[in-house]
């Protein structure tokens, strides 16, 4: 009876809000399976969430979240409402075109690294959490072989290149700071719990990284080089500046002061060493 009506609650809230979130006894352990059975996930654990009376209940609470749905809008086009307008969401849910069903794709949290990667997800049916290492070769392959989900990086290190991939295979991707994942990295850090973190920051509100395409990344990676050459030259500058000034010569620090002086103070230093 509780796990239909639950379903009945989320039926109608799917309709009206985004997400639905609600507040669970850290010890009442039939309650976290029920909800988690029909998709909500644990964010946060509040030690001290309820004062009665000035003092404060011992008992921990934990946040759950169901992940978010787009709310169905009305569309008006000359007048009358456009059947067909196919409405998405840039975190991967959304309504199929001229219907009323609504299809969630399923979250994965992805620690990707050079050899070795990490998956997090919780399974549709049965509820139950998944974790599972992949080898660097069998992590296209899986993908490949799965129904198209939501799937959630942090921006490191050969993060565009992977979500590049997965979006031409169907896979809704979004790439997230580290700084915004760490927050919800509990316990000690490792490979299941970054994946995990990945997963329930995924279903978060935040504003993406945007995924680029190889034209834009050699762009940016020319960009870089420039840059990186600039502040090496800089760096010689310097140290030239400081290599002189031991030999009593001192130059202004731009560089069209130095081009400048710098013939005068090598013939100087040169007629000294004779």
């Amino acid at each position: 009876m509780a796990l239909a009506f639950v379903q009945t609650v989320l039926s109608h809230a799917r309709m009206v809000v985004e997400e639905v979130q609600l507040t669970i006894a850290l010890h009442n352990e039939a309650a976290q399976r029920l909800y988690r059975s029909v998709g909500f996930v644990e964010y946060a654990r509040e030690p001290r969430s309820l004062k009665i009376d000035g003092k404060w209940n011992e008992r921990p609470t934990t946040r759950w979240v169901t992940p978010r749905w787009v709310t169905p809008k009305r569309r008006t086009l000359t007048g009358r409402r456009h059947q067909s307008a196919q409405m998405e969401d840039h975190r991967g849910f959304h309504r199929l075109s001229g219907g009323s069903e609504m299809k969630v794709y399923d979250a994965v949290g992805a620690d990707i690294a050079k050899n070795v990667f990490q998956l997090h997800w919780v399974d549709a049916g049965a509820g139950e959490i998944v974790n599972k290492q992949l080898k660097r070769a069998a992590f296209r392959e899986h993908f490949a072989n799965r129904e198209p989900c939501l799937v959630g990086m942090e921006a490191c290190g050969g993060a565009q290149h992977w979500a590049r991939r997965l979006m031409e295979m169907g896979h809704q991707v979004e790439l997230m700071p580290a700084k915004f994942v760490k927050a919800f990295n509990i316990g000690n850090k490792n490979d299941p719990a970054d994946a995990r973190a990945i997963r329930m920051a995924t279903q978060m509100p935040t504003k993406p990284i945007a995924v680029k395409t190889e034209a834009q990344q050699a762009v940016l990676a020319l960009h870089r080089l420039r840059q990186q050459k600039i502040e090496f030259r800089t760096m010689q500058m310097n140290s030239l500046r400081g290599l002189l000034t031991e030999y009593g010569e001192v130059m202004a620090k731009s560089r069209a002061a130095l081009d400048k002086a710098i013939p005068g103070v090598l013939a100087k230093l040169i007629d000294a060493l004779r």
